[in-house]
């Protein structure tokens, strides 16, 4: 995997996860995963730049395993699901907390609500 990221958008997110105590680390995502280029593996983000089409996405997948107990983060893996919670709950708190780390960033909350972002909706 790269030393440097190419895209700077995407390094500064990462930058900024890292921070927070989220675990990101680089690797090879195949391409059955929920978001192209970002895998979700023990309650950390595995990413695979040269697959990742919208680094933003990269908040929005950040944003649930970030809304989660840390013991609870621990055990998500692939499509993140909490079986005891409300999944549009969930959803909607993810949304926030992408547009929160947007506003925190600097960075236009188009890169996380992209035209191809939450299937068209």
């Amino acid at each position: 995997m790269p030393t440097e990221l190419q895209n700077k958008t995407t390094s500064v997110i990462i930058a900024f996860l890292k921070e927070i105590g989220l675990k990101v680390e680089f690797g090879s995502v195949n391409d059955d995963t929920f978001l192209p280029g970002i895998e979700v593996v023990a309650g950390g983000l595995i990413v695979d730049e040269s697959r990742l089409l919208f680094p933003g996405d990269l908040l929005h997948e950040a944003g649930h395993l970030a809304i989660v107990p840390a013991t609870t983060r621990a055990n998500l893996s692939g499509k993140v699901e909490i079986s005891e919670a409300n999944p549009d709950v969930i959803e909607a708190t993810a949304m926030c907390w992408s547009y929160a780390a947007c506003v925190q960033l600097g960075i236009e909350p188009s890169v996380v609500f992209h035209a191809h972002g939450y299937h068209g909706r």
